[in-house]
């Protein structure tokens, strides 16, 4: 469920932001009157806290693994596999739709992983190379030291909230970096301390979402510029931002307080990555949200607002469907052997050395 929920986060902000105002990402929705339904708009383009949920739930599992190399590498082959597969199936389909395809897009099509055609991925695939190191440097510390880097990491957590502050973490450039501080943090309270309660996790929300509802309705009020207020608003919820964290670890410790079994949204959730590679494809990304899903044609309606939130469902379901293939395709063939290939190479390779 809780992928399932990072997604529609990640889906329903790219709806809303894709759409530029004099060159600023997200500037159009600044530019409408400051009115319930632009807040509500604002307020829910959150794409940043499904980022951190969609992290937070992995890493939550990884620091009680006790892996190494050969795990990390093995799970970035498996990780390949899925987004070479759709990498290769939207280049067809940007020739299907007569885009303009270049030798650049055709190489980085062909190896996603290395050349960032999409940037999670990517980032996730260095930090699980490097997470057996990072988890056994950190037990190694101890629970004081593992506490004071912590206490140090939340104290730049906090100055990061200033504006154009020299080492902030709201740049894409430092995805990697919010990666490994989340898990410094993670870890920490997953080895030596109670999972927050239901009020300390909804304090953690309900605190950073008034700090971004705040922060929206000061650069509306105060900036001289519908681009003035989409920088202002796109500086909090960029990057890996305190509100952010805050909010998206909030939703994952009320989650894990509260289970919930069913097999159909265990299904539909193992089909999350694919929902975040089909919708975030970098070379049909504006294609989709401004061509098939214009979220400015309707704004205006009554009830957009909910239409949106229902038309983010339906592309998501859209892509489960899709997905529903790419996963009958590999059940018949790669994962009968699953992971076999790899093991031959590291044993002819690097199992040798």
């Amino acid at each position: 469920m809780l992928r399932l929920l990072a997604m529609l986060l990640i889906v329903f902000d790219h709806m809303v932001t894709t759409h530029h105002n004099a060159g600023v990402w997200g500037g159009w929705i600044y530019g409408q009157p400051l009115t319930v339904k632009r807040i509500a708009f604002e307020s829910l383009s959150l794409g940043r806290v499904g980022v951190v949920i969609f992290f937070a739930i992995s890493a939550w599992f990884l620091c009680e693994r006790s892996g190494d190399l050969h795990d990390s590498l093995k799970r970035v082959w498996l990780l390949e596999r899925e987004v070479l597969f759709w990498s290769v199936a939207l280049l067809a389909g940007q020739i299907l739709l007569a885009h303009p395809v270049s030798v650049g897009d055709v190489l980085r099509s062909l190896m996603p992983l290395c050349s960032g055609l999409w940037w999670y991925p990517s980032s996730y695939a260095l930090f699980i190379l490097l997470c057996p190191f990072l988890t056994d440097g950190l037990r190694k510390l101890g629970q004081n030291i593992h506490r004071n880097l912590c206490g140090l990491l939340l104290v730049w957590l906090v100055l990061c909230l200033i504006p154009w502050f020299s080492l902030d973490l709201s740049t894409s450039g430092n995805d990697v970096a919010g990666m490994l501080i989340l898990y410094v943090l993670i870890s920490y309270l997953r080895w030596y301390m109670e999972i927050p309660s239901r009020r300390s996790s909804w304090i953690m929300i309900i605190g950073g979402y008034a700090f971004l509802l705040v922060s929206q309705l000061t650069a509306a009020l105060v900036a001289h510029s519908a681009s003035s207020a989409a920088e202002w608003g796109a500086f909090y919820r960029s990057g890996w931002q305190l509100p952010m964290v805050a909010i998206g670890l909030g939703i994952v410790f009320v989650a894990i307080r509260h289970e919930f079994h069913s097999v159909i949204v265990n299904y539909c959730a193992s089909s999350a990555l694919s929902i975040y590679l089909i919708t975030c494809h970098p070379n049909l990304f504006t294609f989709l949200w401004t061509k098939i899903v214009d979220f400015t044609t309707f704004y205006n309606q009554p009830f957009s607002f909910f239409y949106a939130i229902g038309l983010s469902i339906v592309v998501m379901s859209a892509c489960i469907l899709a997905d529903s293939v790419r996963r009958l395709i590999f059940r018949f063939t790669i994962d009968r052997h699953k992971g076999e290939l790899f093991e031959k190479i590291w044993q002819r390779s690097i199992g040798k050395i």
